[in-house]
């Protein structure tokens, strides 16, 4: 009886852990995407207008 528990726990578990993984993942690259916007941003508004904006 524990092997069949086992087969059906094992496989809930296992996509819990690695849905947990995968939003971890997904959440640095949302981090790393709006820290390089607002980098952007910065750069942007303080290079000015003109022949200084290069």
């Amino acid at each position: 009886m524990a092997l069949v528990e086992a087969a059906i726990v094992i496989p809930l578990l296992l996509s819990l852990v690695l849905g947990l993984a995968e939003f971890g993942l997904m959440f640095r690259q949302y981090l790393t995407t709006s820290n390089a916007s607002r980098a952007g941003a910065r750069v942007g508004s303080s290079a000015g207008t003109g022949a200084t904006a290069d």
